[in-house]
């Protein structure tokens, strides 16, 4: 547990709401029209792209650094947004690989938490045990192998090719 807390530590999250598209000028407008109160929902619902946040009304919940169970990471420059944003304020249009986000945090930021060992006793057990029987299974597979090698004889046409390496044929040409 000690040796591997990182990997139990779920990062900071907080649930947002956004419209995705695919030009500035749109997304500007966008943020004019939320600043003058028009419904964050149905503006989502009609322009963006994220259908399935779309269809939430924007909602999605964001990771930072990571996945954490529902929430999802996303790009640095909507991160940024989603992070420093004060909750219900709306963002300037933020570029991404995706196109042009509009942001609006919901609520505030949940901090990362580590689990406490008690909290993945069963989860690192499990986890453990399956190891072994891999182990397990690889130094019996090898075992066999060894055993074996020499005394199979395979029906013509049924033996496995002899190397496991792929063999590739190219065509020569010549030129002249």
């Amino acid at each position: 547990y000690n040796q591997n807390k990182a990997s139990f530590t779920t990062p900071k999250t907080r649930e947002v709401r956004h419209i995705l598209v695919n030009s500035k000028s749109l997304a500007s407008s966008i943020a004019r029209q939320l600043k003058n109160g028009a419904s964050f929902a149905k503006l989502a619902k009609k322009y963006s792209k994220d259908t399935a946040s779309a269809a939430q009304g924007g909602k999605l919940c964001v990771a930072h650094g990571g996945s954490s169970g529902a929430c999802q990471q996303t790009v640095p420059p909507f991160d940024k947004a989603a992070f420093s944003l004060k909750t219900n304020e709306i963002s300037q249009p933020v570029h991404s690989v995706y196109g042009w986000h509009i942001i609006q945090p919901l609520g505030a930021v949940k901090p990362s938490h580590t689990q406490t060992f008690k909290e993945v006793e069963s989860q690192i057990e499990a986890n453990l045990a399956q190891q072994q029987k891999q182990v397990a299974w690889s130094n019996w597979l090898a075992k066999v192998k060894k055993d074996y090698q020499g005394k199979v004889s395979f029906q013509t046409g049924y033996a496995p090719p002899a190397t496991t390496t792929p063999t590739v044929s190219v065509p020569t040409t010549t030129t002249g």
